[in-house]
């Protein structure tokens, strides 16, 4: 292990840290006290996705095609989980939210979705780059 590849370890954790943090602030300001989109509260676990995917991004690219996959696998059973709540709650719950501030909900949609796009295309190009080699 090298210093650069600890300093790229730790600066992309850190930068996942902060993402997953605002993906779950924006979360919460839609949970509104119980009384909002409360399923919306479940990507909060991106507080621990996120830098898990940034350190996966910093890995050698011997181990970086499993962790991706792992931060893939759990973000995927995340979404469900998401989907199946909101269902299950209700989905005019997240109509009402959406009344109210629509904003929001499209600030924290972009970043629930921004990252796992990413993932996903750095997952793709891996599996691609192994596939030539």
């Amino acid at each position: 292990m090298t210093d650069r590849w600890l300093l790229y370890t730790i600066g992309l954790g850190f930068l996942g840290l902060v993402y997953g943090c605002g993906v779950a602030a924006a979360a919460f300001r839609l949970v509104g006290g119980g009384h909002g989109w409360v399923s919306a509260g479940f990507s909060a676990v991106g507080v621990l996705l996120v830098p898990a995917f940034g350190v996966a991004l910093a890995s050698p690219r011997g181990s970086r095609r499993p962790l991706l996959a792992w931060v893939a696998t759990a973000t995927l059973l995340t979404d469900l989980l998401l989907i199946f709540a909101t269902w299950n709650e209700g989905v005019p719950y997240l109509v009402k939210v959406w009344s109210a501030a629509p904003s929001g909900v499209v600030l924290w949609a972009f970043l629930w979705i921004a990252w796992q796009l990413a993932a996903a295309g750095v997952l793709m190009l891996e599996v691609l780059a192994a596939r030539r080699a």
